[in-house]
């Protein structure tokens, strides 16, 4: 992902997390003409450190803003490739719901200790394993055993009603009121006209074109309580000013309740990470089925 596209996706996250820029910029430290460069592309992405920040502030992981930063060391690659054991702690920090608050902290402790300090501290956890063990199997274990897989919790509430594998609209507006209306006819709550009319007006102020062939329409809905996904690939693509000038060929709509402003953050970002990458287009192009569609949209790995 170029600075212009990480731009418009951190814009487009910011924004969608009920954020102002300067209350962004004042958290990471930084002008307000500063992150407004940034968002436009006229900048280069913020330092791992300041994105570890924003991340905390619109409540995503960090790790969906450092891959589309590209901002990543050398030596960080190099280190991941030749210890395995340094994937395994990675994995089992995410496994057990470390933040990027968490990260930090962590991070921070090392820093302060060094490396003899800090063998020290985890000689003394582990000679007293059983006091942190039983905090871990108390109130803390039934945070981490309900937290479920992101991808896959959003994928089980995906309708396979509302995948279009061949999308017949040539422009648009037509794409936007035919997913609208789709979602409609499922949900009967849905107010489909003033949803295509909101959806069409936000596509005028800026466009939800991502790059790489995606657009990412999403709305918030006074009154729906859940997350209502719908997703069409057009076979010629379609014009949508998107921010690299390229034709759309897939369409993700997305529609919230307000009141679910973390989750719905948290899956804009994953999306546009997971379409953001240069293999997506390609791989969509040979997508056939629903269940093909499903998956490369949600990176699982039947779709590697």
């Amino acid at each position: 992902m170029d600075q212009q596209e990480f731009g418009y996706a951190l814009r487009m996250l910011r924004t969608a997390a009920g954020v102002g820029l300067r209350e962004l910029a004042k958290k990471i430290d930084v002008s307000p003409a500063y992150l407004s460069q940034v968002e436009s592309g006229k900048l280069a992405p913020p330092t791992p450190e300041r994105i570890a920040k924003i991340a905390e502030m619109i409540s995503i992981p960090v790790s969906p803003l450092l891959e589309m930063s590209e901002r990543l060391n050398p030596r960080l690659t190099a280190l991941l490739q030749s210890n395995p054991e340094l994937r395994q702690l990675i994995l089992a920090m995410d496994k057990i719901g470390l933040d990027s608050r968490d990260y930090l902290r962590l991070t921070e402790t090392i820093r302060k200790l060094g490396r003899t300090g800090f063998l020290r501290l985890l000689n003394h956890g582990r000679e007293h394993l059983r006091d942190f063990a039983n905090l871990s199997h108390s109130s803390a274990s039934v945070s981490l055993n309900e937290k479920p897989d992101f991808p896959n919790r959003i994928l089980k509430s995906i309708d396979s009603r509302l995948i279009f594998p061949s999308l017949r609209a040539a422009k648009k507006n037509e794409a936007l009121r035919f997913l609208a209306a789709s979602a409609g006819k499922i949900h009967p709550e849905l107010q489909v006209k003033k949803i295509s009319h909101a959806l069409m007006g936000r596509e005028q102020e800026s466009s939800s074109g991502l790059g790489h062939g995606v657009a990412l329409p999403h709305l918030f809905v006074e009154g729906l309580s859940r997350t209502i996904i719908a997703v069409a690939k057009s076979q010629r693509g379609i014009e949508f000013c998107s921010i690299d000038g390229q034709p759309v060929y897939l369409i993700c709509m997305i529609l919230d309740g307000p009141e679910n402003t973390r989750d719905h953050v948290r899956l804009l970002a994953y999306l546009a990470n997971n379409f953001c990458s240069h293999s997506f287009l390609p791989n969509l192009r040979k997508v056939r089925t629903k269940n093909q569609f499903a998956e490369l949209m949600f990176n699982l790995s039947s779709s590697n």
